[in-house]
């Protein structure tokens, strides 16, 4: 709800058409452009906000800074640009009004127009950067396809700027290898205190000139600034610190010395917070001369914005008087003012020139004059200026008279007429919001209370005003309906959908057709709290309608006294840039191929490797050398620019060189996401060398990512894998490895058995006896179906004979667990244990296979699904004390959204496969990890394995492993029940 009862002004101002081609569109920018920053590398990257990394709010980088995209144009082909962008296959759907939650902000992109084409979303149409009439609640989002497909792998980005924030801020902790010195002073306490940080650091903020042969600066400041300087330092190398009223004066000072402005903008923050607390406009007044001393803009168009929108009650305050001679400039170039019309503008202007006398030079008075719109005085008003005798007037006769030709040119000529004679500079045609009684309408609405509770009394109201200002359109008015909604129900009855509560809406109930070629309508919502005059918000309507904001825009209301200020992601550009310069370096990294006997040498900054403990870096160290091949020498300036950045691009001909160079300087994240190159070739080999080759080699480099990717995929594949003629060479590490695992799809645990006594006669004494002890002491005896583990006991394996009491205990444990109840057994047992833990068993007994499920159109009324339900049965348990009793169950996969609905099943994406028991009466001592497994038909290996979850399994476009789904239209299903004891 709102802080204050509302009392709300609908403000309507037409603006007319331009009729021919060529035509000029005049555009009022709120926040005008001054200046332009440093473009860093990161300009136009996207990403998604949300809790999926495949899903989200869509926002995008420019300049210098995160925005969101608003929901306007957004369709499916704006996604798929956005999906294509972040290297995912493709886009599942385009999300509009803020699902994924409001952002904060700029809203930098609006009216979205792309082709499909675009490797960038910058690369569309659009109005222009900033340029939006749109708020947070219509923040565009997408759903993309999951995973990333294997060509997308071999050439992506890998970004981990987030965790170059933290290590730096870590490496001011420590203080080690700090080699320049800051003195802060205050001279008038003969006070002082050292503090020793990074060059390196320093040299990333170009204001201070920090050049190799500095050591030291001297900065002076109160002595009650003193406590703050440390945070403000660490703040240098993170760009994060904490906010609050105590401390934001001094941090505010010190990023102004320092040069860092979006710090500065960011800490103005808190005084932009007291900004509607003063009614008399003297702390305003302040704030303005202080941001034109500071340069802080954010807080300077904050003010002016603030004043523009009270600048009725500013004009009526004793203040107006002595306000300077900038504010009064930088206000009567802005369109936002709110006031009765322009002449009382041009009336409040003369008063103060009157005032101000000889202070205000006559070029000066003439400036300010020029922007004054007399086409938009009303023209009775306009024809009595002719007869003022102001001092204005008289000092500026010729501008006086030219003000008042244009405005007598606007109300009797056709704009046409005009148009052909005007540039695109003028601003002098652009109303500003005027909310004389001709124009607006009020509305006291209180809070409300029951937002279903439908009662509109007072909130609605009819009238009429001119079609537009020009004395040519005097006589023709238009009718409009103005209404606020504070309930839901009243929304509804109205014909639309409330998103949020309050909301305005103008609707023209009468002739505004006649108008809509040489006319248009920018009307405006102007609140207020009751029993207060100060604005505190003012809004477009968009298409009639307007959200009413809980708090001012300015954020004036919802800001605390503490806040956060995180400016990280600026960080790793501004790095890349010190290394483009090589401003600074100190340290040497000789890169050398001994068989070749060639060597590079790059000059870098001592303090980056220092944020990489495993390197040892120390203060006293100037020199590394790395030995790699002369084919991997031309990818190293991309690394060493990763170490300063954290981001890269990878590509199938740089991974390989990027993931030694990443092992040798001990990046193991790197080494684990340039290793998705490695892994999205994975199910490419069905020999299964490659993979065998994959884990070896991450057993070398520690790459435990890729590691975990082999072995999952050899573990899904288990079976295939036994049979294959590879199966016999694997080393121990794997063995052992996948043994341990419960992920393992084959038939039964005996087939796993029989598979280990085979692979262990073929090693012969290569395999030590303990070694075979500690494979056997994995296998899962309790597991294996009772009528093998007899027969096992007359084994005459290599394994059986070495190992005899090994093996005799796992029977034994065997028949146990077909003989008694589980809570007998389960007393005796630790928590580490998973012999009674099953893997994913397919024999004929746990599972059915579903073939026939090609794709169809989702939407399609498809019923003839017979070929994709089975019924089959399963024993409850594989304990002998349940082998009578038999589980009925259903499988279904539904491939249309129609099938869902039909069968009560809310589908969220397709195919969807659906699995459900029946007959179940053990729910105290049984449950059920049931799996779904995906291979392509006519394709042995699998390429998915997925738990249900509520009876339900969502069918992934691609692998979660990364690579590629190798069967987009067609899959083999196969349901797989796996009972275990509680």
């Amino acid at each position: 709800m709102m802080s204050c009862n509302q009392r709300i002004v609908f403000f309507l101002w037409p603006l007319l058409f331009l009729q021919v081609s060529g035509q000029i569109v005049y555009q009022s920018h709120l926040f005008p452009k001054v200046g332009k920053p440093r473009q860093l590398i990161q300009e136009g990257r996207v990403r998604l906000v949300g809790d999926l990394s495949s899903a989200g709010r869509v926002e995008i980088y420019h300049d210098g800074q995160w925005g969101t995209v608003c929901d306007d144009g957004w369709d499916l082909v704006e996604a798929q640009v956005v999906c294509r962008q972040l290297g995912f296959p493709g886009a599942v759907s385009a999300v509009q009004g803020g699902r994924y939650g409001e952002g904060s902000g700029s809203i930098w992109l609006d009216d979205l127009k792309c082709k499909g084409s675009e490797s960038l979303l910058s690369e569309c149409s659009f109005k222009g950067w900033g340029v939006s009439d749109c708020s947070h609640k219509e923040d565009a989002g997408v759903v993309c396809q999951s995973g990333t497909n294997t060509t997308n792998l071999l050439g992506f980005p890998v970004d981990h700027s987030l965790g170059l924030s933290d290590d730096l801020g870590l490496l001011f902790d420590r203080e080690d290898g700090c080699d320049f010195n800051i003195i802060v002073q205050d001279l008038s306490e003969e006070s002082q205190t050292t503090f020793c940080v990074h060059r390196v650091i320093l040299m990333i903020f170009p204001e201070l000139n920090i050049t190799n042969d500095t050591s030291n600066m001297t900065v002076d400041i109160s002595q009650s600034c003193h406590s703050h300087v440390p945070r403000f330092l660490r703040y240098l190398y993170t760009r994060r610190i904490d906010v609050s009223s105590e401390s934001a004066q001094c941090l505010h000072q010190l990023a102004f010395i320092f040069g860092v402005k979006k710090l500065m903008e960011d800490v103005g923050r808190v005084f932009t917070a007291l900004i509607p607390e003063d009614s008399s406009f003297q702390t305003q007044l302040s704030m303005f001369e202080y941001s034109l001393r500071t340069g802080d803009l954010v807080l300077q168009e904050n003010v002016l914005q603030y004043l523009s929108w009270n600048c009725e009650f500013l004009i009526s305050s004793p203040v107006w008087s002595t306000i300077s001679f900038h504010m009064m400039d930088a206000l009567l170039q802005r369109s936002d003012l709110v006031l009765k019309d322009e002449a009382y503008l041009l009336e409040a202007l003369g008063r103060w020139i009157q005032v101000k006398g000889d202070e205000i030079s006559q070029e000066q008075q003439a400036g300010l004059l020029s922007h004054i719109r007399f086409p938009l005085i009303p023209v009775d008003k306009l024809y009595d200026l002719q007869f003022s005798s102001s001092v204005l007037h008289k000092s500026h006769e010729k501008l006086f008279l030219t003000g008042l030709l244009s405005g007598f040119q606007f109300n009797s000529l056709p704009f046409y007429k005009i148009r052909s004679h005007l540039d695109n500079t003028t601003s002098v045609y652009l109303p500003r919001i005027y909310t004389g009684d001709a124009w607006s309408v009020f509305m006291n609405v209180s809070s409300y209370k029951n937002p279903h509770y439908y009662n509109n009394d007072g909130r609605y109201r009819s009238f009429s005003t001119p079609a537009h200002p020009s004395a040519l359109y005097r006589e023709q008015n238009v009718q409009w309906q103005a209404q606020v909604f504070n309930n839901f129900q009243e929304c509804l009855n109205s014909g639309f959908r409330c998103n949020s509560l309050p909301v305005a809406r103008i609707l023209p109930t009468g002739n505004q057709e006649r108008y809509t070629s040489r006319i248009r309508y920018n009307n405006r919502l102007i609140l207020t709290c009751k029993k207060k005059n100060n604005v505190f918000h003012v809004q477009d309507f968009k298409n009639n309608i307007a959200v009413i904001p809980v708090n001012s825009s300015m954020n004036a209301n919802i800001l605390s006294i503490q806040f956060s200020v995180d400016n990280s992601l600026g960080l790793s550009g501004d790095l890349g840039l010190l290394f483009d310069r090589e401003d600074g370096c100190d340290f040497s990294i000789t890169v050398r191929d001994l068989g070749e006997e060639s060597q590079l040498t790059f000059c870098v900054h001592r303090m980056i490797l220092m944020s990489f403990p495993e390197l040892n870096i120390t203060k006293d160290s100037d020199n590394l050398t790395v030995d790699i091949s002369q084919s991997c020498q031309s990818h190293v300036p991309g690394f060493l620019r990763y170490l300063y950045t954290r981001r890269i691009d990878v590509s199938s001909e740089s991974a390989q060189c990027l993931h030694q160079l990443a092992f040798i300087f001990g990046v193991k994240k790197l080494m684990e996401d340039v290793g998705r190159v490695f892994t999205a070739l994975i199910p490419e080999d069905s020999s299964f060398q490659t993979q065998l080759s994959m884990f070896e080699y991450s057993l070398r480099t520690g790459d435990l990512v890729l590691q975990e990717n082999v072995l999952q995929y050899l573990s899904w594949n288990c079976e295939f894998f036994i049979s294959s003629p590879v199966w016999s060479t694997i080393s121990f590490h794997m063995m052992d490895a996948l043994l341990q695992r419960s992920d393992l799809v084959l038939k039964d645990e005996a087939y796993l058995l029989e598979a280990l006594e085979r692979w262990i006669q073929v090693k012969g004494d290569e395999i030590s006896q303990e070694q075979q002890a500690g494979l056997l002491s994995h296998i899962r005896f309790p597991l294996i179906p009772v009528d093998k583990l007899y027969d096992l006991q007359f084994s005459s394996s290599v394994l059986h004979k070495n190992q005899e009491i090994l093996y005799l205990t796992g029977l034994l444990s065997g028949f146990e667990f077909n003989s008694l109840a589980f809570s007998k057994i389960r007393s005796h047992l630790d928590n580490t244990t998973s012999e009674y833990l099953p893997r994913i068993y397919t024999g004929d007994d746990w599972c059915v296979f579903i073939n026939d499920t090609t794709i169809v159109y989702p939407y399609y009324n498809y019923y003839g699904q017979s070929s994709r339900y089975q019924i089959f049965y399963t024993p409850e348990h594989p304990s002998a004390l349940y082998k009578d009793k038999r589980f009925q169950w259903q499988a279904w996969v539904y491939l249309t959204f129609q099938e869902c609905s039909n069968y009560g099943v809310s589908c969220n994406s397709l195919p969807t496969a659906r699995l459900t028991g029946y007959q179940y009466s053990n729910s105290d001592t049984i449950r059920y990890s049931n799996k779904l497994i995906l291979s392509c038909k006519n394709e042995n290996n699998v390429f998915h394995v997925q738990d249900f979850k509520n009876d339900l399994v969502e069918i992934p476009g691609n692998s979660t492993m990364g690579w590629s789904n190798p069967c987009p239209d067609s899959y083999n299903f196969r349901f797989v029940v796996s009972p275990q004891y509680i």
